[in-house]
């Protein structure tokens, strides 16, 4: 388990949801301590925090924009149906309105358009690569495998061999 949630880009945010993100089991512990000392922060930091974690662990905010965008489409398209119903049927319309109404109602519905395709775009890149490990874990039992052990910095450094002398290695411990 900890192999898994150190792949990550950040572990602390996957910790966090581990449950729920990587299918490992789930046990709830009621605890209470007093804290050792109540640590105010500012509320520009306590927002920044809560942001982060919102757009890390969520597909809400990205939901909204798309969902924004296409209001904004079909508001367009609405408005271009109302432009040409008020040129059909109003007799005194100022010259030029209809067509400049209707040239920015259409400007507007296609970078509505746009935008609604970015958001999909950034949503399907972010969950093809949300920053942790390419697989799941289902179910871990034990490990024979250490492989943080596998990622000591130790390394064998080999001199030129001369004849009848020893070769000779770098301790990093000593």
């Amino acid at each position: 388990m900890i192999n898994f949630v150190l792949q990550h880009a950040e572990p602390a945010l996957a910790y966090r949801h581990l449950p729920a993100t990587a299918g490992f089991a789930r046990a709830s512990l009621t605890y209470s301590a007093p804290p050792a000392s109540v640590k105010t922060s500012p509320l520009g930091e306590s927002i920044d925090k809560g942001i982060r974690l919102l757009t890390s662990t969520s597909r809400a905010p990205m939901r909204l924009v798309t969902a924004l965008s296409l209001f904004g489409a079909a508001a367009n398209l609405l408005y271009s149906v109302y432009v040409v119903l008020i040129a059909l049927f109003k007799p005194d319309v100022a010259p030029g309105w209809v067509s400049l109404s209707l040239q920015q109602s259409g400007m507007f519905f296609l970078i509505s358009l746009v935008l609604l395709v970015l958001g999909e775009y950034v949503l399907q890149m972010a969950s093809l690569s949300n920053g942790g490990p390419t697989y799941h874990v289902a179910q871990e039992f034990t490990s024979a495998r250490i492989t943080r052990r596998e990622k000591l910095n130790v390394e064998e450094l080999r001199a030129m061999h001369v004849p009848g002398a020893p070769l000779a290695t770098r301790d990093p411990t000593t």
